[in-house]
């Protein structure tokens, strides 16, 4: 049982280190839970042949293992998601309009409906500040496009609420299966023949 509580307090201090706070989360939280759930199975199982530390070492081994592995995979999952928010993000304000884009739209000569909707569509790249707006001003930006701009979202449109589908619940009902009973096989009785009454004749000799 030492082994095993040497084995524990190790993963312990692995769970709660610096390093594995900033590593990757779910692969040392799931090395620490497989790894004692893995001792204390193995301790258990080891103790009925006295072998409670070797049990223990095992099966803190494949647990530690297995639970590596699964956390390995949900911290990639994660670093996906984390990634392709990124990388929308990148691509929305990319689109997004600047200062200098609304002030080139509008000196060009672009209607100021079609700059509003392509700030509405895109959004902004960043909050406008007071030195902004006035350069704007000067530089013949109208009032309802600096207006939109300051109501525009920074970096792209606000995505659309997404909305669950409707769980249906079908209502199933089951009636028992019949119940047969047995009784035996038939019995029949075999037909008895009765004599059919009839005439008897008897001749008798008297002396």
């Amino acid at each position: 049982m030492k082994v095993y509580a040497s084995v524990a307090a190790l993963l312990i201090v692995l769970a709660f280190s610096p390093d594995s706070v900033l590593a990757q989360y779910h692969t040392d939280r799931g090395a620490v839970v497989g790894g004692l759930s893995g001792a204390l199975i193995g301790a258990g199982i080891g103790d009925h042949n006295d072998q409670a530390g070797a049990g223990a070492l095992i099966g803190g081994a494949v647990g530690l293992i297995t639970g590596a592995a699964i956390g390995n995979s949900m911290d990639q999952e994660e670093a996906a998601r984390a990634r392709a928010l990124q990388q929308q993000q990148a691509w929305q304000l990319s689109r997004a309009a600047s200062v200098s884009d609304v002030v080139t739209m509008s000196r060009n000569g672009v209607a100021d409906s079609v700059i509003i909707n392509h700030i509405a569509q895109n959004g902004v790249q960043r909050r406008l500040e007071v030195a902004d707006v006035i350069s704007m001003h000067q530089q013949g930006v109208s009032q309802a496009v600096i207006a939109a701009m300051q109501q525009a979202p920074v970096g792209g449109p606000v995505p659309p609420p997404v909305y669950q589908p409707p769980v249906i619940v079908q209502e199933r009902y089951y009636a028992p299966p019949p119940v047969y009973y047995w009784h035996g096989y038939p019995h029949y009785r075999p037909p008895h023949h009765h004599p059919s009454p009839g005439v008897h004749w008897s001749i008798g000799i008297g002396r």
